[in-house]
């Protein structure tokens, strides 16, 4: 099962592949995809091209070890101040 939050299914479907997931995790880079979006503003339609963060190795939400694989959720009582 492949979950992207924000990217259109689509784009999911055709350009994101596991080769892909593990390369972005080794190398800490960013994957852009650009997509096409109807949006609304005011009861008017319009398209939009967006181009978008796809893949990232960066999680804000945790805290890497020092060994770059286990990590604690901040806040977590055994994280040094």
């Amino acid at each position: 099962m492949k979950k992207a939050k924000g990217i259109v299914k689509s784009v999911i479907k055709i350009n994101l592949w596991h080769e892909e997931f593990s390369d972005i995790l080794t190398s800490g880079s960013k994957m852009y995809s650009k997509m096409k979006v109807i949006r609304s503003e005011k009861h008017r339609m319009y398209t939009m091209l967006i181009n978008k963060v796809s893949l990232s190795a960066y999680d804000d939400k945790r805290w890497i070890k020092k060994d770059g694989i286990h990590s604690y959720a901040y806040g977590h009582y055994k994280i040094l101040k």
